[in-house]
């Protein structure tokens, strides 16, 4: 029997830094404020943690890796490169073989953050319920009923994370790649920035950045050298760069630039700041305020992706709601087969979202408190001990990207009825943040599209316009309304009362 031939390897090492909080999940969900133990009752409010390693810090395995990595490579590479790299999918197939790129974990590099982010302490507003240990923070959120449009009842999640600026350290090896694979998997590296990273990608989740450190190889003059020494580390020996000769993808989405002008004071919450009340003096709380403004990692305000994407989707599911589309009042009902035109935009249970949401920064560092009384119900007067403070965001300008997945769009529709979604935005309609029954979050925007003005022309957004005026039934009061027409102007665009 001929024995097996030997083979060159390669080894690439470098770092992953986290660019926007990453949560790549153990299926495991944990207590609060002890997230390294396990709970025997676990509950919804209990948050879902990261992957750890044997030393119980956060670590990005393997996987989740290779699986963002294949999904680009498949978009840019003929299905022989991608299967050389990464192995064959179906196992059954004729002739399928593992992929000749091994991926390890990527481990936390201790006591590595990013310059531009600074030491956590407990009172940082940035990164809630720091671990040290884990280096991890927990994110809070909650889901929107649609009929009443506040919190729906028993939906608190909470979604331990890694928050930008830590570093992790990652090597993979290869056997057998010539040089144009090498290149080519090389190329799809140095595009990791284009890529998101395990959950959450449509808030803007996963997004990291890749740093190549060194490629070594080990060839027959290697494997000679280390066969006089077996006792010896394995005398890897440094390689030349190769040219990353693989195609440059063509953008497959549409960067809609928004500019929100505040016109009011606005407020996400800081989710640790009532337990920080709990916990302080009778004399401290005196001069705490009940709310504060969650911060970024620059030390401003900022408003959520989480909390921008769930008030698009309630207002996009009020449009559709009164056009007469189809669209449930509850997401748990929402048909996988055939899903709503605002389940393809913001995702379903059967597909990722089209459109991903960024966190939205402020412009400037600017608060204000405020002090509030709660009234006797019985007297009509202010009742006694329920004086508050609330510290809101004052108004300023936030800025950010969308981008819509032009590739994973089947149906022009869901672009229309983002055209109707940025029109209301544009024109003050939707309010952001907490509080806008008491004034809090009123805004208006700016919009462009590829520098497109007005942003509505796009040709993009006229093919949507027209496709979702001809997805309404004709049994809709809307079906034969000119004021659907792709020749509308911005102003026109479908003016309804909102149910």
């Amino acid at each position: 029997m001929k024995p097996p031939e030997f083979k060159t390897r390669h080894r690439i090492t470098g770092t992953w830094t986290t660019l926007t909080p990453l949560h790549i999940g153990d299926g495991e969900v944990a207590d609060l404020s002890n997230r390294s133990s396990r709970v025997k009752t676990p509950n919804s409010t209990m948050p879902a943690t990261v992957c750890v390693d044997h030393h119980g810090k956060a670590c990005i395995p393997g996987s989740g890796i290779k699986g963002p990595l294949r999904s680009l490579a498949k978009k840019i590479l003929v299905p022989d490169m991608v299967n050389a790299l990464f192995g064959h999918e179906n196992a059954d197939e004729k002739n399928a073989k593992a992929g000749a790129v091994i991926f390890s974990t990527a481990y936390h590099l201790t006591g590595c953050t990013a310059p531009k982010y600074t030491p956590i302490s407990d009172t940082d507003r940035s990164r809630p319920y720091w671990d040290p240990a884990r280096h991890t923070a927990v994110d809070i959120h909650v889901a929107i009923d649609r009929a009443t449009r506040t919190a729906d009842d028993q939906k608190l999640y909470a979604t331990e994370y890694v928050p930008a600026g830590e570093t992790f350290r990652w090597e993979i090896t290869t056997e057998g790649l010539n040089d144009a694979q090498l290149a080519a998997l090389l190329f799809l590296l140095s595009q990791a920035s284009t890529l998101h990273f395990g959950a959450g990608n449509s808030c803007g989740w996963g997004k990291m950045e890749w740093v190549q450190r060194s490629i070594e190889v080990f060839d027959n003059p290697q494997l000679a050298e280390w066969i006089k020494n077996p006792t010896a580390p394995l005398p890897w020996a440094a390689y030349a760069p190769i040219a990353h000769t693989a195609p440059v993808p063509a953008p497959q989405s549409i960067a809609i630039h928004i500019s929100i002008y505040m016109k009011s004071p606005w407020l996400v919450r800081d989710p640790r700041q009532r337990e920080r009340i709990e916990h302080s003096t009778k004399e401290q709380r005196l001069t705490m305020s009940h709310a504060l403004p969650r911060h970024g990692h620059d030390g401003r305000a900022y408003l959520s992706a989480s909390s921008l994407k769930g008030v698009l989707r309630s207002h996009a599911e009020r449009i559709l709601r009164t056009v007469g589309s189809p669209c449930p009042l509850d997401p748990n009902e929402e048909n996988a087969e055939a899903p709503s035109l605002a389940a393809q935009l913001f995702g379903h249970s059967g597909a990722k979202a089209l459109l991903q949401v960024p966190d939205l920064l402020a412009s400037e560092l600017a608060e204000q408190k405020r002090e509030h009384v709660a009234i006797d119900r019985f007297t009509g007067g202010a009742a006694e001990g329920a004086k508050f403070t609330e510290t809101s965001a004052s108004a300023t300008t936030l800025t950010g990207t969308l981008l819509l997945d032009t590739w994973r769009l089947r149906n022009p529709a869901a672009l229309g009825l983002l055209a109707h979604l940025l029109r209301d935005l544009t024109e003050g309609e939707i309010p952001l943040g907490s509080g806008s029954a008491k004034g809090r979050g009123f805004c208006t925007a700016a919009i462009t599209i590829a520098g497109q003005e007005p942003w509505h022309q796009h040709p993009a957004i006229q093919d949507g316009l027209t496709a979702f005026h001809q997805s309404l039934t004709p049994t809709t009061p809307w079906a034969n309304s000119s004021i659907l027409t792709t020749s509308c102007r911005c102003h026109l665009l479908l003016r309804t009362p909102r149910r």
